[in-house]
C-alpha cells in the first residue's frame, strides 16, 4: 500500500515520537487516538523505510538535539503532542515536562529525499490553545 504524502509525514512523526521518546524517563502521547493512528501509518511504511528513517532520526537526535537539551531534561516524564501546519507538509512533535519542552519539526518529503529536521528546546512550555 502506498501512503499519501500527508500520511507518510504522520508516520514519520510516529518515528520521531518513538525514537526520541525512548530517551526520556517516560513519554506518553497526550492523545492515545492520535498515537494509535500514527502507529498504524508507521506500520504501513514497510520495514525498509522504517529502518532507514529510524536510523536518520536517531543520528539527528544524537548529533544535533542531545547536546542542546537542558541538563536533566531526559530524566523527566513528558507528554507528547503532535502539531502540524495547515498543509501537513511540516509537522512537529512536542515533548513537554517539568516546565521544559523540546519541539522537533520535520519534513519527510518521500522516499527519494532525506528528511529535514529542526529543533527547539526551552525551559518554558509553549502556550497551548
Amino acid at each position: 500500500m502506498i501512503l499519501k504524502e500527508m500520511d507518510q509525514q504522520k508516520a514519520f512523526d510516529y518515528i520521531i515520537y518513538m525514537m526520541v521518546g525512548s530517551y526520556f524517563k517516560t513519554a506518553k502521547a497526550a492523545s492515545s487516538s492520535v498515537e494509535s493512528s500514527r502507529r498504524l501509518l508507521y506500520m504501513l511504511l514497510g520495514s525498509t523505510a522504517q529502518i532507514r528513517l529510524e536510523e536518520q532520526c536517531e543520528i539527528y537526535f544524537l548529533k544535533e538535539v542531545l547536546p542542546r537539551l537542558p541538563k536533566g531534561f531526559l530524566d523527566t516524564d513528558v507528554r507528547v503532542y503532535f502539531d502540524s501546519t495547515g498543509s501537513g507538509r511540516y509537522t512537529s512533535v512536542v515533548f513537554e515536562g517539568n516546565g521544559r519542552f523540546l519541539r522537533i519539526a520535520s519534513q519527510y518529503g518521500g522516499i527519494r529525499r532525506k528528511p529535514r529536521f529542526w529543533c527547539w528546546a526551552g525551559v518554558r512550555a509553549p502556550a497551548r490553545g
